[in-house]
């Protein structure tokens, strides 16, 4: 296996067999110190049906032991620089504008609970934070027969019907962890690109690097529990037209704020709204 791979994979690979070995032992780790082994950035991009660019984010998952968290690079950014040791406020309050400015941020937060075969999806429907669990998608269809390069890694291809969508996926055994980008999860190597049938969608690792890091719990707030049909239905219809289908009763204050001569950010009950172009649903 480590035959074909460069310098920089043998290490990544290498990070991974010592983190199983030394850290294995440890049956009980808190969300918020979860140690990672390594991280994945990922490009996602949605395209509507005459194939135009509708938004472009950067996402990154960060995998640990235990637990694997995917989130908008952004927030990343952010609650990295929180972590520092007596970090100045000053510095912090650049990162948070940051996230807030952001017009393309990728909303959900997915923790990845392999042994459990368990997702937590934390998300946001204006003016409320949510919050649900479901099991990792399982039913997928190796096609051993196709491979392809990607980050500098041979993969193999795999499909997989979730949330009404067609996923093609391509993943591999030089990276032994059954983790992927957002919900995309369980199959026996890192999962570097996936793409629905329609090209719609589109997760694909532009940077991968070991990391000793830890696992940061999602951001207080007051999550309301839901099911995620209840979930992705409410949130299609939403966020397919905001300022109709945002119920006027739950609505105590809404803000504008202007960032530019052509942005402005908007806030209801506190909670930012973003509208970009066109809404593309990840799932239904």
């Amino acid at each position: 296996m480590i035959n074909h791979m460069n310098p920089k994979q043998i290490l990544i690979f290498l990070a991974i067999l010592l983190y199983k070995e030394v850290y294995a032992a440890d049956s009980y780790i808190k969300l918020d110190s979860t140690r990672t082994i390594m991280e994945c950035i990922y490009r996602y991009s949605e395209h509507q049906g005459n194939d135009k660019l509708s938004s472009e984010y950067y996402t990154i998952l960060s995998i640990g032991e235990q637990l694997a968290k995917f989130e908008d690079y952004s927030l990343y950014q952010r609650d990295s620089v929180a972590n520092i040791p007596n970090v100045d406020g000053s510095v912090l309050a650049q990162y948070d504008k940051q996230v807030e400015r952001n017009a393309n941020f990728f909303e959900p937060i997915v923790f990845q609970d392999i042994a459990q075969k368990a997702l937590t999806v934390y998300d946001v429907i204006v003016p409320d934070y949510y919050v649900y669990e479901e099991e990792i998608p399982k039913v997928w269809e190796l096609i051993d027969s196709d491979t392809l390069t990607v980050a500098g890694y041979l993969c193999n291809k795999a499909f997989l019907h979730y949330g009404g969508k067609d996923w093609i996926v391509w993943y591999t055994f030089d990276l032994p962890l059954s983790n992927g980008p957002w919900k995309l999860s369980g199959l026996p190597g890192l999962i570097l690109k996936a793409e629905t049938a329609d090209q719609h969608l589109k997760f694909e690792a532009i940077i991968l690097r070991p990391s000793k890091s830890y696992i940061g719990a999602a951001p207080k707030r007051p999550y309301l529990k839901t099911h995620r049909k209840l979930f992705v239905k409410r949130k299609n219809e939403v966020y397919e037209n905001p300022m109709k289908n945002i119920p006027n009763e739950s609505v105590t204050e809404m803000t504008v704020i202007k960032v530019d001569d052509k942005s402005k950010i908007a806030y209801i009950n506190g909670v930012r709204l973003r509208m970009g172009r066109k809404y593309v649903p990840i799932e239904e």
